[in-house]
């Protein structure tokens, strides 16, 4: 999304602090890391799929509801069926241009997390089918709390990460995924269920506090303090 934020997730990429990250494929800086990410062979990288933010790479008439001033916008909510085609073919077109940076794709998630939208899941697994990727991220089942909105999440979540699996063999997914503060609750909590996880994290996003006390967790000897035994891996690790 900017040079500033790129160079902080390369270093953490570098020393090891994270294992994974995903390229947003239209971000304003993304062109710069061509012939700087295959150097990077102990991490993962993937497509971070967007239909949110910033200009499309496809002039696809269709995408025009999407669109304010030609860039994309909060609109994609509304989205409808008529769309979905063309969606399809942009999302084709940000997979090619992740791949043109030198490295291999390991896994696709999204901006924003639009690939969990009903309405997209068909395209989402086209575009596996097409290019061969296997990984997906998938959906939290748990957040704080109890009640009727924590069980609706257990049951989206359940659902949803059931489907990708079923879509075999274009359906790998974790047990589980997580923003660190989020993974953290549930380690307190006692509910750590699985055995993989994945840890978002946004090292260099100035937007939160947040952001910057979740990496400086990430930073110190956090694996031990889960009291089970903890491999760090790639996306290539989930299989």
């Amino acid at each position: 999304m900017d040079p500033a934020q790129d160079e902080v997730i390369l270093d953490c990429l570098r020393r090891g602090v994270c294992t994974s990250a995903s390229v947003l494929p239209n971000g304003p800086s993304t062109a710069s890391l061509r012939g700087r990410l295959e150097v990077l062979d102990h991490v993962s990288f993937g497509v971070h799929l967007n239909v949110t933010e910033f200009r499309p790479l496809t002039p696809v008439r269709a995408l025009a509801p999407l669109l304010d001033h030609g860039a994309f916008g909060p609109r994609t909510l509304q989205l409808d069926r008529t769309q979905v085609d063309a969606v399809y073919e942009e999302w084709c077109a940000q997979v090619v241009a992740v791949r043109e940076l030198g490295v291999t794709l390991s896994h696709l998630d999204s901006h924003q997390h639009v690939h969990y939208h009903p309405l997209l899941l068909n395209a989402l697994k086209r575009v596996q089918a097409r290019f061969g990727i296997d990984r997906l991220r998938g959906m939290a089942t748990w957040r704080p709390g109890g009640g009727p909105s924590a069980w609706r999440q257990l049951a989206r979540g359940a659902w949803f990460n059931r489907t990708l699996r079923q879509a075999s063999p274009e359906g790998i997914t974790t047990d589980g995924f997580a923003s660190v503060s989020l993974f953290r609750e549930v380690v307190q909590a006692g509910r750590l269920r699985g055995h993989s996880f994945e840890l978002m994290c946004h090292p260099g996003n100035p937007h939160s506090p947040d952001y910057a006390e979740e990496l400086r967790w990430l930073e110190g000897d956090w694996t031990r303090s889960l009291g089970v035994p903890v491999e760090k891996v790639s996306w290539w690790g989930i299989g």
